[in-house]
């Protein structure tokens, strides 16, 4: 699965069918925005929330 996230957001910028599945890469999220610069994605912080959510609800 890493390898494949991997693959994505490395061929996304090349492939012009692959650049709206660009963010679906955790490579995306982690090297693509600058919350230091830009602030953070509201998306980001929303994917963030449901995650930590479903963790504390498995557990």
């Amino acid at each position: 699965l890493a390898v494949a996230a991997f693959f994505l957001y490395g061929l996304a910028p090349l492939v012009e069918v692959l650049e709206p599945t660009q963010k679906l890469s955790p490579f995306w999220w982690y090297l693509g925005p600058k919350p230091l610069n830009d602030g953070f994605d509201i998306m980001f912080l929303l994917m963030i929330g449901w995650i930590l959510i479903a963790v504390a609800v498995a557990l």
